[in-house]
């Protein structure tokens, strides 16, 4: 460990200020990878004033970006999970021809810095990276140098890929190597009073009083693996509703609507489903209303926890240690399972063992215990 840390602070030079005019920050992470950037970005953001700084990210987690101040450009483009992590890309010619006509757009505004914010997997992901800042073609090279893969990178810092450290911490430590100060720690989303008009309206539409006691939900996740199985939520949501003044919110995509409308035909509660219904930053004002999020391991999970929502996240087959919720550990339980398979990284999984060993009892005694710990807050 203590090897590592001097490896991880080992800076080979500081780069002269006045070298960094323009600087691309990559994270094709999801929403929940963007939003626990902020904190570096900001902090970047405070190291480089009078920089140019655009930012490289997937067009679903734009919007998190939005309105922060700490980028002047933010980049959409996307490369499916698949094709980052595999090779398949480059027999896909139309797909190939299509990336690096990007990354050449990225070369043309010739960028002095360019800084990758997200782990190397695996060795395909690393020369991966290495081949699109070699055509990118900036000067200084900063990254994450998990497990050593980062050998294409000037200014790197040093990580395992599974450790205690947080995903906020190991974007911060970019900012150190650079030889920056650390300016901010929470991840934030810019939520505008029009946002908060909108929740105010979806509270007053869905007949939602003050006195109320609101517990939201989160049944899907990008990743099918990283779903607790929809029959448990159903309980859950039953045993929930049977003291009157509890209202039940479904979050969730759009493409999840389906599963809010399963869980009203199965759990027999008249359930709230705004799947699709928000942008991420109304899905933020609306959840701060919450007195409780029950979620799996996605994005939500994240937004809620910027906002101080207590909550049970279910996790498994993700990295706990590096993705729990950034919050107070007062405010959140976590609950998983100790399967010999776990933590992974499998998209599809057909078992779903780490997540079925987790029962509806432990769900339900975690969130008994949060609503009655926080009841006088509301």
């Amino acid at each position: 460990m203590e090897e590592l840390k001097s490896r991880q602070y080992k800076m080979p030079r500081i780069v002269p200020k006045e070298d960094i005019k323009n600087i691309l920050v990559v994270n094709l992470g999801g929403i929940g990878d963007v939003l626990m950037a902020t904190p570096a970005l900001k902090s970047l953001r405070y190291l480089y004033p009078s920089a140019r700084i655009s930012v490289w990210v997937v067009p679903r987690a734009r919007e998190v970006l939005e309105g922060l101040g700490c980028c002047d450009e933010i980049i959409s483009f996307d490369i499916p999970v698949a094709e980052r992590r595999g090779f398949t890309v480059f027999v896909k010619f139309w797909e190939l021809k299509s990336i690096i006509s990007f990354i050449f757009s990225l070369r043309a505004k010739r960028f002095d810095m360019s800084i990758n914010m997200r782990p190397l997997i695996s060795v395909v992901s690393s020369l991966k990276m290495a081949a699109i800042f070699r055509i990118i073609g900036s000067k200084y090279k900063a990254g994450r140098d998990t497990e050593g893969r980062g050998f294409f990178l000037t200014h790197k810092s040093a990580e395992k890929y599974i450790s205690h450290t947080h995903e906020v911490e190991h974007q911060l430590n970019l900012v150190k190597i650079l030889g920056g100060d650390i300016i901010a720690h929470n991840p934030e989303m810019r939520v505008s009073e029009s946002d908060i008009q909108f929740a105010n309206n979806f509270f007053s539409v869905n007949h939602i009083q003050d006195s109320d006691v609101v517990v939201g939900i989160n049944p899907g996740a990008p990743w099918l693996s990283k779903r607790w199985p929809v029959e448990n939520f159903s309980q859950v949501i039953s045993a929930l509703s049977k003291e009157p003044g509890r209202k039940i919110v479904i979050t969730g995509s759009a493409e999840e609507g389906q599963i809010a409308d399963k869980l009203k035909e199965m759990s027999g509660v008249n359930v709230i489903n705004a799947c699709g219904k928000t942008t991420l930053k109304q899905l933020a004002a609306v959840m701060k209303r919450f007195n409780l999020y029950i979620t799996n391991d996605t994005g939500s999970m994240h937004i809620a926890a910027s906002v101080g929502v207590p909550m049970v996240a279910i996790f498994r087959p993700g990295h706990i240690e590096r993705n729990s919720p950034y919050m107070p550990a007062e405010k959140y339980v976590i609950l998983s399972s100790n399967a010999d398979c776990a933590p992974c990284q499998l998209v599809e999984c057909v078992s779903l063992k780490c997540l079925r060993f987790i029962t509806t009892k432990e769900v339900l005694d975690a969130a008994f215990r949060l609503l009655d710990r926080f009841k006088e807050l509301f």
